[in-house]
């Protein structure tokens, strides 16, 4: 996973540490949505793999030595799920080798395929954190014997056909063998990346270093993670019952097409609630994205230079006008406002 896919996940789920109350008046919806769009992470986390490796193991009593090619796609999908954000992340492809057994006086000469689906599924939520499931992998294996060959001159025949008999015979019994441990260790190779990438997202979380008005405003709220089929979500002030029903904030969202890879939503009626005067204000002239501005003024200074620019009356607006200021954001934006 790259850097840039880091901080935009770390931004969404930074929310994990809040610990400021400044309001206690209920909302009157969910606030604050940060939304990611499936395509982004798709992006951002899938990789085309071309590995060698060398061969060098014992197999049924031979000494087998070569080089394996793994060649595959790592992909990532949302998953829809309303109790967490869910993201499976797949990864197929095909390991080929070419390898010589010795035994004894015998070389044997072969290749050997074997095709693999393996998948993983990361969830998102307040009590547990960002947690990963236990690896799924199957394959196929199979192989062909290309040549035997023999250090001896004499019977050199005699013992080349001893050689391809017992090869014929053992040869389930090898491709079992060569099949658990090759999906072993692609499992194992593979854990080992979705684990280093999930370190490196920890470390690299830090609510602390949000600006500190920002986190007031945000108060001591945690958010609730889901995730559809094609967005995944951080809500914050949601309950249970926003996230179902015909009129849930689900339905809603709906209707509100996604700006960009990601955006956040912000409810004018949470705003107002939130900053009062200072909301209405932000409301009127569609100015609410100054909240998320890096620079370290406070929200005052950043509300009198948006107004100079962007004063707008509120009796210009649409009558239709969405309940919700939409806020594109993009990963460079995200790394400044994470501190990274």
């Amino acid at each position: 996973m790259r850097i840039v896919s880091q901080s935009l996940l770390l931004f969404v789920f930074s929310w994990f540490g809040a610990g400021i109350v400044v309001a206690d008046a209920p909302e009157p919806k969910p606030g604050v949505i940060v939304r990611v769009s499936e395509s982004w992470i798709q992006q951002e986390l899938g990789a085309s793999i071309n590995e060698e490796m060398d061969v060098d193991t014992m197999l049924l009593g031979t000494h087998v030595v070569g080089k394996a090619n793994t060649v595959g796609r790592i992909d990532a999908d949302l998953e829809p799920c309303r109790e967490s954000a869910s993201i499976r992340i797949n990864f197929s492809g095909r390991v080929s080798s070419k390898t010589n057994g010795y035994n004894g006086p015998v070389i044997i000469h072969s290749r050997c395929w074997t095709d693999f689906d393996a998948s993983v599924v990361l969830r998102f939520d307040l009590e547990n954190g960002v947690r990963r499931e236990p690896v799924q992998i199957n394959g196929e294996t199979s192989s062909r014997t290309e040549g035997i060959s023999t250090h001896r001159r004499l019977l050199s025949r005699m013992t080349k056909r001893v050689a391809a008999k017992r090869v014929a015979e053992r040869r389930e019994q090898t491709l079992r063998i060569s099949r658990r441990r090759t999906l072993d260790r692609l499992a194992e190779h593979f854990q080992r990346h979705v684990d280093q990438q999930l370190a490196a997202l920890d470390g690299s979380i830090s609510f602390n270093s949000m600006p500190g008005w920002l986190k007031s405003i945000l108060g001591n709220e945690h958010p609730q993670f889901w995730s559809s089929d094609d967005t995944l979500y951080a809500v914050l002030g949601a309950s249970a019952a926003d996230l179902d029903g015909e009129r849930s904030v689900v339905a809603e969202l709906a209707e509100v097409p996604l700006n960009g890879h990601a955006d956040i939503l912000i409810h004018r009626a949470w705003l107002e609630d939130r900053l009062g005067p200072m909301g209405n204000l932000l409301v009127g002239v569609n100015s609410a994205g100054s909240l998320f501005s890096t620079t370290p003024s406070s929200p005052l200074s950043v509300l009198v230079s948006m107004t100079k620019m962007r004063l707008v009356s509120r009796s210009d607006s649409s009558s239709q006008q969405s309940p919700w200021i939409t806020i594109p954001v993009d990963p460079t934006t995200l790394l400044q406002l994470s501190g990274q």
